[in-house]
């Protein structure tokens, strides 16, 4: 077993890339009252998902032709580990991470590391990669889009995509099975399609940061 000595002088950019990206991925994340998990728990989570190895750089993270189908293997795979490493409640239950967990996990984690750079350093595969790095969903992000429907939409639009913004099945993404957050990140990807801009951008309307 390494001392602390040891540990602390072989402490890399990897790891202090990782620790920060994780502890901001797991207090987002845990954040809902469904499914309260402590920062040590999402740390082993992300290792557990094999997700440790892309605070490395971009070259592990997957091409854009493959990013959709890695991400939503990702989420089912943490959400099946959630169930043997998250500890019960107090009253005897498994908290509830369901995919829109494991979405706002996963999606945090990517945003810390490869999408709050620098631009202007980033190769052309690298900002292709960023640009389809999903956002992460929440009740802020989708209030602020139903109250700013004029901004995205086209006037013959709005009334069909008002229903959509306001169906019961998407308001609440700690809820969300993989159908409800494919759902909205679909219409995010149509929104941002037409916009000529990369999904994070869709964050212009995210009001937490106030």
């Amino acid at each position: 077993m390494k001392s602390k000595k040891e540990n602390i002088e072989q402490y890399g950019q990897e790891d202090h890339v990782f620790r920060y990206a994780a502890w901001a991925a797991s207090t987002a994340a845990g954040a809902s009252q469904k499914c309260r998990f402590k920062v040590s728990k999402g740390v082993v989570l992300l290792k557990e998902a094999d997700l440790e190895k892309l605070a490395k750089g971009f070259h592990y993270l997957k091409e854009v032709s493959e990013f959709d189908i890695w991400h939503d293997e990702k989420c089912e795979d943490l959400t099946k580990k959630a169930k043997e490493i998250l500890n019960d409640t107090k009253s005897g239950e498994k908290p509830r991470f369901t995919y829109g967990v494991a979405a706002k996990l996963l999606n945090c984690y990517l945003k810390t590391i490869f999408v709050t750079q620098f631009i202007g350093s980033l190769s052309a595969i690298e900002k292709e990669k960023v640009s389809v790095i999903h956002p992460p969903i929440d009740r802020l992000l989708i209030n602020s889009i139903k109250n700013k429907l004029h901004l995205i939409y086209a006037d013959t639009e709005i009334e069909e995509k008002r229903k959509f913004w306001n169906s019961k099945d998407i308001q609440s993404w700690s809820l969300y099975e993989a159908r409800d957050y494919k759902k909205v990140i679909g219409e995010i990807k149509r929104i941002q399609e037409k916009r000529n801009q990369p999904l994070w951008k869709i964050e212009a309307f995210w009001p937490g940061h106030q």
